[in-house]
């Protein structure tokens, strides 16, 4: 996928960004039964490659003349702690005003794949995971 922020909608589905439904492919969200005609339907919309392309080679730059620079003055910056806003059709898995702090964390539950909380949480935003599940 290289169109994460597009949405891909099919009829009976709910509707997710390319990105979400890709890491939940990776993350073993979407069921492997579904996986061999989805790249069929997304591959246009979701704009996917088969690789990613070369990195150019890098230029040679001069090497700038030295400066001094001044030291910034020392700030205190708290990360936010306010969860993400929910879609409509979408859910919070760790539930109402609550949020997955431990993106790497995998999370596994038997009869179903294991899976990385923060692929879930995404899944869970995106509309992937039901909402009767959720």
């Amino acid at each position: 996928v290289t169109d994460f922020e597009t949405i891909f909608a099919y009829p009976g589905q709910p509707a997710v960004a390319c990105g979400v439904m890709e890491k939940a492919g990776h993350g073993g969200v979407i069921p492997l039964d579904q996986c061999g005609y989805l790249p069929q339907l997304v591959k246009n919309e979701c704009k996917c490659r088969s690789s990613i392309p070369a990195a150019p080679k890098p230029t040679h730059k001069p090497t700038p003349s030295p400066t001094q620079r001044q030291t910034p003055s020392p700030t205190s910056t708290k990360p936010s702690t306010k969860c993400p806003d929910i879609p409509d059709d979408g859910c919070s898995i760790c539930g109402p005003g609550k949020c997955v702090t431990d993106f790497e964390t995998i999370f596994a539950y038997p009869g179903q794949p294991a899976v990385a909380c923060g692929v879930m949480e995404k899944a869970g935003h995106g509309g992937v995971i039901p909402l009767d599940q959720c």
